[in-house]
């Protein structure tokens, strides 16, 4: 249990926060691993490195979308060898976007900036996400916005 510093209280003229909903897919983002941890599958059967990627700049005037996060889960060990692969094939292109080689520590993803462009992904009893579809370098991004 957290104990608030004050009794938090709500009435009709307190302000809600409002839905977020999907980014827009045709644009490019600037952003940085914000936050990582590695956890256990839903079914205990392997684990997954779960991440959060903080958008720093769209190319977009408004930049409407800073702040805004986006989820990124990879099985890295899985029963399932072809879940584990694209996992693979997604964090190699994670790192070839921040210009690393090699990590041992997934905190060494963290705040390196690199560009990516994300579309919508559906899951039956879900509701739609955005998901990253590709990845990029900080300077490939600035080349293709400029």
């Amino acid at each position: 249990m957290a104990e608030l510093p004050s009794v938090f209280a709500v009435d009709d003229s307190t302000e809600r926060m409002s839905e977020f909903g999907l980014i827009p897919i045709d644009d490019l983002y600037l952003g940085h691993i914000k936050k990582s941890e590695i956890k256990s599958n839903s079914n205990k059967t392997g684990k997954r490195l779960n991440m959060q990627v903080e958008i720093e700049e769209s190319c977009d005037a408004e930049e409407k979308y800073k702040g805004r996060l986006i989820f990124i889960g990879l099985n890295l060990s899985n029963p399932s060898a072809q879940c584990v692969a694209i996992s693979e094939k997604e964090l190699a292109s994670i790192l070839d976007a921040c210009k690393l080689d090699e990590v041992e520590d997934t905190e060494e993803l963290h705040d390196i900036s690199f560009g990516f462009q994300v579309k919508i992904e559906s899951s039956e009893g879900y509701d739609d996400k955005n998901v990253i579809k590709k990845y990029m370098t900080e300077e490939e991004y600035a080349e293709l916005v400029a």
